[in-house]
Parts: structure tokens; sequence; C-alpha cells
């Protein structure tokens, strides 16, 4: 019951078409790595409010100035969310979604168009030949596990050489951020269930001396 109310409840409110998984049988081509990727599926909203909590008590007065980019964003979920938490706190930080399967983009910019009234920026475009300095020198960079540890590396071996923070949403390679110089700064794990794991992370030139975080939730932490 909480996983479904988890990806649906946003859906039911919005209008939108985010929660239902869409498994890589269904995919009408292969994208450029597809034998890398997972399968797509949603965050957990709570989830998200969470690392919004804990990125926006890190990062402090710059928050608004980082831009936050899904990497394998689906149909925009996340991006939504952001942006909505975003404004819930004054706030109108960039908000960019990228996926290297052009049907999900597509879903994702009718999503926004729906709860934003404009479609977003999202693009089509396989994570590994990112860029990431074309959306701004400081980004926050989401991941909910979109795929292995190989395409993981290399989009490490990008984005550990600019400010990076990295949220790690069910974080099953774990390691790889570590081993490309990234520091941890939080560690949050509710129960069992993978979706309630989420590592955030610090790239060195913006990995602070402070001590980890203690994530206090409020309800302007859930859209």
């Amino acid at each position: 019951m909480t996983n479904l109310a988890e990806r649906l409840w946003f859906d039911w409110r919005h209008g939108t078409d985010t929660g239902l998984p869409m498994p890589r049988g269904r995919y009408q081509h292969k994208p450029q790595r597809f034998d890398h990727g997972f399968m797509y599926a949603s965050s957990w909203t709570s989830e998200v409010g969470k690392a919004f909590a804990v990125t926006h008590a890190y990062l402090g007065a710059s928050f608004e100035s980082w831009t936050f980019i899904d990497i394998g964003c689906g149909k925009g979920k996340v991006v939504m969310q952001w942006r909505q938490l975003g404004q819930a706190h004054g706030l109108e930080q960039r908000c960019i979604g990228i996926d290297y399967y052009a049907p999900l983009v597509q879903i994702a910019q009718a999503n926004h168009q729906k709860v934003f009234a404009d479609s977003g920026e999202f693009f089509v475009l396989e994570a590994s030949a990112a860029d990431f300095t074309e959306w701004g020198e400081q980004v926050i960079a989401y991941l909910y596990n979109p795929f292995d540890e190989v395409v993981l590396a290399t989009v490490m071996q990008t984005l550990v050489r600019q400010r990076a923070i990295l949220i790690y949403n069910n974080p099953v390679h774990a390691k790889v951020p570590i081993t490309a110089g990234f520091a941890l700064i939080h560690h949050q794990r509710k129960t069992f269930h993978v979706n309630q794991e989420t590592m955030i992370f610090a790239s060195p030139s913006c990995a602070l001396n402070r001590s980890p975080i203690v994530l206090v939730t409020s309800e302007s932490n859930r859209v």
C-alpha cells in the first residue's frame, strides 16, 4: 500500500502520468547504451522531499543558484516535485531532466505542461555523453538507480570535476561515487525497502567541513 501511495498520489493530485513503471520490454526501440540501463520507475514522493530538505540545509543561501538535474528523469516526476518544493520555499531554481529514451521525455514534457503550464527543460541525452557544465558550474544531480556501474562510473568522472551534489536514491552502486572522489554527506534509510534509501554526496570542490546532516522533516517538504 505504501509503495502504491508513494508512486500514484502525485498523479492523483496533478492528473499526470508518472507512477506506473515502464518495463524495458515495452521500449519501442533500444537507445544508445540500452543494455546498461534499467526499467523506468518513479522515486517515492517522501524520499524526494527528504533529499530536498537535506540539500537545501547543506547549501544554505546558495541553494537557489545551483541547477537541479534529474539524470534518467523518465516521466519527469522528480523534476516537477523538486520545482514545487522550491516554490514552496519561495525559490526559483532551474530544474532539468535528461533521459536516453525519447518517448519518456515526451511524457515528461506533457506532465510538466499540466502542472506548470510549460513543457519544462527535458532533453533526450545519454548520460555518459553529457557535459553537465552546459547547464551550470554548480549542479545538484539526482539519480534513481537509472543505470549500471559502467555508465555510473563515467558520469561520476564527469561530475566530480565540477561543483556537484549527488543525490542517489536506491544506491545499488554506492561505491562508485566514493571511488570517483565524492564525499558522503548524508545517508538516510527508513526501512528495508530499497526506495527508502538515499545517499547524498558532494564533489571535492564543494564538500564542506561539517558534521553529518540531521534531517528534520516539515510539512513544507511534502507536496
